[in-house]
């Protein structure tokens, strides 16, 4: 994983995370591997039946805190998948940043620095140094700088932890029409709504492109937008935004703008 990151510079790691009802698939009969697609990514189930054998919590836990704290080193966003483990994901994520919180100072000390100094209160960072905005650090750190909850399906009252504002990591959320709208619960409805707008990503949740992908997302979008009350085209921009954010970073993508704006 990490020679394939080095090779690629806006290579995402992901999707990873922990999966309460995941089975090993049977091993690989003399027929099925002499008939196998050489074009698919190896490590897959390709079409396998699956096995009785589970792997355990502790052990995808492991493998997760390892590919967050290599995003973290490289300064890659992630994509992470939770199965009946939110609560488990939450915490395993809130590992990797323990000790890097930003100090939110409270209203009382900011307004009393403010009167000293003449200027407003500011949220200060311990190390590394973050912007409070962005999620950008500088220097090696535990935890990557920009995460996606992939076809996120927590209940609304879960976002607030994700959103706690002395959390260093930028945390997105992303819906599909696949996971989240087949059926338009009230509960997806309400994620949604609830949802700040610069934080909401939209997918597919697809495995291959073409068609019926493209549709998948048009889907989505037109969802997001009637749930959020958005007009196609400030939907699609702001969604746009959102994801050009998300994978290079506010700072990336402030300075490519600029650049596109003035050619």
């Amino acid at each position: 994983v990490r020679n394939d990151l080095e090779e690629f510079p806006y290579a995402l790691v992901g999707e990873i995370g922990i999966d309460r009802s995941f089975r090993l698939p049977m091993h690989w009969a003399s027929d099925e591997e002499a008939n196998r697609d050489e074009g698919l990514t190896p490590g897959g189930r390709e079409g396998r039946q699956l096995s009785p054998f589970r792997v355990q919590i502790a052990h995808q836990r492991k493998i997760m805190k390892m590919q967050l704290n290599l995003a973290g080193e490289l300064k890659r966003p992630v994509s992470i998948h939770g199965v009946a483990a939110h609560g488990i994901v939450y915490e395993t994520l809130k590992e990797t940043w323990k000790g890097y919180e930003r100090v939110i100072p409270s209203k009382r000390k900011s307004g009393r620095r403010s009167s000293a100094t003449g200027t407003k209160g500011s949220v200060t960072s311990p190390k590394p140094v973050i912007s409070d905005t962005t999620g950008e650090t500088t220097g090696s750190k535990p935890y990557p700088p920009r995460i996606c909850l992939h076809s996120y399906s927590g209940p609304p009252d879960t976002l607030k932890q994700y959103l706690d504002p002395s959390i260093p990591a930028i945390i997105y959320f992303s819906f599909s029409s696949l996971v989240n709208l087949s059926s338009r619960t009230d509960k997806a409805v309400a994620v949604i709504k609830a949802v700040p707008g610069d934080r909401i990503l939209v997918e597919s949740d697809l495995h291959s492109a073409g068609d019926r992908m493209d549709q998948l997302l048009e889907d989505v979008v037109r969802s997001v937008c009637n749930i959020k009350g958005w007009t196609l085209t400030a939907g699609i921009n702001q969604l746009a935004d959102n994801w050009n954010r998300f994978v290079f970073g506010q700072q990336c993508w402030d300075q490519s703008s600029r650049t596109i704006n003035s050619q």
